[in-house]
């Protein structure tokens, strides 16, 4: 594993400015007399800013940190993706600054807090810049953190607000622009060895298509899990690859090591934020291309750009947000927990202007926040296995795509019309792909083949969790339609489940009825997550020794 950190730590002293001092390890730096920029990629330094009215701009282009040296402050910057995950706190008489959150227990005496807990078992991930920790604090997207000797203050300088470009309402016009985009970026991807995991989804279809575009097929291998081999994901994503000219996946089977192997890494390094259900492909790399030189392209925020949470109508009246609907559901917290949480969730909306072409608060959240807590922070964890690209976090086609209007970016709708126009090979799916359960709507055609698929899918997932529920998870049912059996792992993680439950009831987190409840495996898959992410945080509390 590659030792992949940045810590920046921060002293004042009455007589002198303040000082900084940066340690990396597999990142580049590039150090001028006022600011300092840290980056996974090597950057001309003819291109970093020369005064601070052109800072936010940079930070906003560019992927990486840029830190701002003055004679009573420092400022620190992210970028909109948060491409290199960032936490804060303060030590003694220093601020520190890492993208290792385990860091901040070798300086502080560490206390969970409460409402950081319930945000990441409600919503997988805390909100805003809380985390698990009281005093340990971490970067949002997009984002300023001005340290002074008094004082931290944390504030967006952007905020994501983008009109609608009445231009592309010719979907012609848009098709051609998105096409010229996303050509421009697959060409400037350098020739060199890549491996890519590949489903029969249409993110992995759009980047095998502009990758046999512009001849990059021939430098790429590909992957794929599943838990059985009769997965549906697993027969779509060798077809896509024969069409386009890619090899034939290597096909990697979950099972209970593939959870098992992450349940050390990934709480650790992402303070318990993300769960051990989400360590598919961190597993995948470290087993079995632990020596590869390859580069990894993922397909994360493609969700976020093309429209997967766009609902194509406008609806953005506050407090209508799923984060608001989830917590006014949820019984048995203190009042405490719920403001803190209502506030969080207050921030995370405080920069959203109504008017922006966004079709509700909940694609503005999917967009700023989620996206960035849950993909780019797996990405960047997956980036320790092997280094990764991103093809699709490009700040210019984000912007673009903000402005297209809604019903063309409806459920990725942009996505049929580009394949459809002809710009790319069109790969027309015979059969049912992860496009189709966008939005709840299995099967999107009518008619009798429609009726006979949707009958098809109820049973096997009838099937599948009563083969769970009958063999204690020992057993998988051979589901087309299931690419991971998290229900059947659960199981296999129950003493995990019933340790953790009990631990968070004796630290005073949960109430009798609330480790009752979640110390039960769901008979199917609503409620697993939640149960993955406790399984996790008590791993984190562990990790670091925590005293309750």
């Amino acid at each position: 594993m590659k030792k992949k950190s940045v810590i920046i730590e921060i002293k004042f002293s009455k007589s002198a400015h303040p000082l900084v001092t940066i340690k990396v390890e597999d990142f580049h730096v590039i150090e001028l007399q006022s600011f300092s920029y840290i980056a996974n990629q090597s950057l001309d330094i003819s291109l970093m800013p020369n005064d601070l009215s052109n800072a936010h701009d940079f930070s906003k282009k560019n992927k990486g940190i840029l830190i701002q040296r003055d004679k009573n402050h420092v400022k620190i910057m992210n970028d909109p993706f948060c491409t290199i995950p960032l936490y804060y706190f303060k030590s003694k008489k220093k601020v520190i600054i890492t993208t290792e959150p385990y860091y901040f227990s070798a300086s502080n005496e560490s206390d969970i807090d409460q409402a950081g807990l319930w945000e990441t078992i409600l919503f997988g991930s805390c909100l805003w810049n809380r985390t698990l920790f009281k005093g340990l604090y971490q970067f949002p997207s997009a984002c300023e953190l001005i340290v002074t000797e008094e004082r931290l203050s944390l504030a967006r300088y952007w905020d994501f607000n983008v009109e609608e470009d009445s231009s592309l309402k010719n979907e012609k016009n848009l098709v051609e622009a998105l096409d010229s985009k996303l050509t421009d970026i697959f060409t400037s991807l350098p020739e060199k060895n890549y491996l890519m995991g590949i489903s029969g989804g249409l993110d992995s279809r759009l980047s095998a298509a502009y990758l046999h575009k512009t001849n990059k097929a021939h430098l790429v291998k590909t992957f794929t899990y599943c838990s059985t081999k009769q997965s549906l994901d697993y027969q779509l994503a060798k077809k896509v690859c024969h069409h386009y000219g890619l090899q034939e996946p290597s096909l990697h089977i979950l099972d209970e090591s593939s959870y098992r192997s992450q349940l050390a890494f990934l709480p650790k390094y992402t303070n318990g934020q993300i769960g051990i259900q989400h360590s598919h492909i961190c597993s995948v790399l470290e087993q079995s291309y632990k020596k590869s030189s390859d580069t990894q392209i993922s397909n994360y925020f493609s969700d976020a750009l093309f429209g997967f949470d766009c609902s194509g109508d406008k609806n953005v009246s506050m407090s209508s947000d799923s984060l608001t609907r989830i917590l006014n559901s949820t019984d048995g917290l203190s009042v405490e927990v719920r403001c803190d949480i209502k506030a969080d969730i207050s921030e995370i909306f405080s920069s959203f202007n109504p008017d922006a072409n966004y079709s509700s608060l909940d694609e503005y959240k999917y967009v700023t926040e989620r996206n960035q807590k849950f993909h780019m922070n797996l990405a960047f964890q997956q980036s320790r296995f092997m280094d990764t690209c991103l093809p699709y976090v490009n700040s210019d086609l984000l912007e673009f795509m903000m402005t297209v209007p809604l019903h063309l970016r409806k459920h990725k709708k942009v996505l049929d019309l580009l394949f459809e126009s002809g710009a790319i090979a069109n790969f027309k799916m015979a059969d049912i792909s992860s496009r189709h359960f966008i939005a709840g709507n299995e099967f999107a055609n009518q008619g009798i083949n429609s009726l006979i698929q949707k009958f098809d899918f109820k049973l096997q997932n009838a099937l599948s969790a009563l083969t769970a529920k009958v063999t204690q998870g020992r057993m998988i049912y051979p589901n087309k339609y299931h690419t991971e059996s998290h229900v059947n792992m659960l199981h296999r993680f129950s003493s995990e489940l019933s340790v953790s439950c009990s631990k968070l009831y004796e630290a005073g987190v949960f109430s009798t009825d609330q480790r009752d409840l979640f110390n039960k495996v769901p008979v199917k898959s609503h409620g697993v997550s939640e149960r993955f992410q406790i399984i996790s945080l008590n791993q984190e509390l562990i990790n670091l020794n925590i005293s309750r």
